[in-house]
């Protein structure tokens, strides 16, 4: 099913509270698993697979919110059974008790998010006592911890806007920074802004993975399964072959053009399949220490008090009796 640009908006504009209602009043044909995702570029393989590959069965969803914190909000409150988000997210709604399980890993961050100022700002010393928006519920919080240790500064120091993805461009005119990324960085970026920092500075910190509730993890194993194959059919056809359809698809996704696109993607690390195979499997899987490194981070910058550690990595579930080329139909 392929929708058309004005269709896919609507579906990109749908508020968080518009879409819950509407589970409840369709609530008879709901499907068994619900995945939420915003439009970060990173996720698009997943949402792209999901609307040119329905499944036949309708066994999974995959719905487009309008921010990581709308995700968050929703595995919180059971409508999402998996929601695409960032470690730090992940680990954020696990210190409230919020168990989840990392079954994919979608891509690492390298200068994609970033720190955008106006022009007369000029430096990250210069923020201080400044308003800066940034979503922070979410990653922004810990890239703008980031950019501001550079200045010796910490969240003390500055004015904080709460600013939801869905609004940073009308945020920007209203600051004197923003902490955005990817397509919105492009379109504020055109309006004149300076980046000061970003994410290749601290490349590995920003992950994206997609998440599962651990209480029904179990309960939809083959689900989950059908859901990271047909994410690295997406990967192939998007990320490989780039065919044509799919990069239309992707300007509508973001509402960047073609040669946008082209230079938002130099900032993001896609992982394929045997990326995941590196990061979530073996006695010590290597994203088990990023997910040790992150706690540890947040806990010594006092962006959250985690007493405990109820976040454990699951393996990457598909390969469980299945092989590399079986996630691949051309091969």
């Amino acid at each position: 099913m392929i929708l058309c640009r004005a269709v896919l908006l609507k579906l990109m504009l749908v508020t968080f509270v518009s879409w819950v209602a509407l589970l409840g009043c369709f609530s008879e044909n709901k499907p068994t698993f619900y995945i939420g995702v915003n439009h970060w570029l990173g996720y698009a393989p997943l949402y792209l697979s999901y609307l040119n590959s329905p499944p036949k069965n309708n066994e999974y969803t995959v719905i487009p919110l309008e921010s990581a914190s709308d995700v968050m909000t929703s595995l919180r409150n059971g409508t999402l059974e998996a929601g695409a988000l960032t470690l730090d997210e992940v680990i954020t709604l696990a210190n409230e008790g919020i168990e989840l399980d990392i079954v994919l890993v979608f891509d690492i961050s390298n200068g994609a998010d970033s720190l955008l100022v106006k022009p007369e700002v000029g430096s990250i010393h210069a923020l201080r006592g400044q308003t800066v928006a940034v979503e922070y519920t979410a990653v922004g919080a810990l890239l703008l911890t980031r950019a501001l240790e550079q200045a010796s500064m910490t969240l003390s120091d500055i004015n904080l806007m709460n600013c939801p993805l869905n609004m940073h461009v009308q945020c920007y005119s209203k600051a004197s920074a923003v902490v955005t990324f990817e397509p919105e960085k492009s379109t504020i970026l055109e309006l004149g802004a300076l980046e000061l920092f970003n994410s290749s500075q601290i490349k590995g910190e920003i992950i994206d993975v997609l998440a599962v509730r651990r209480d029904v993890h179990e309960k939809y194993v083959s689900e989950i399964q059908q859901v990271i194959k047909q994410y690295f059919k997406g990967y192939e056809d998007l990320y490989v072959q780039q065919d044509p359809k799919w990069l239309n698809q992707l300007s509508d996704f973001s509402s960047l053009t073609q040669e946008q696109l082209k230079v938002a993607y130099r900032g993001i690390e896609a992982v394929d399949i045997h990326g995941n195979i590196r990061l979530m499997q073996g006695e010590s899987p290597k994203l088990s220490d990023r997910i040790a490194f992150m706690k540890n981070f947040l806990v010594e910058r006092g962006l959250y008090l985690i007493e405990m550690d109820p976040l454990l990595l699951s393996t990457l579930i598909i390969f469980k009796g299945s092989n590399e080329k079986s996630l691949f139909s051309q091969r």
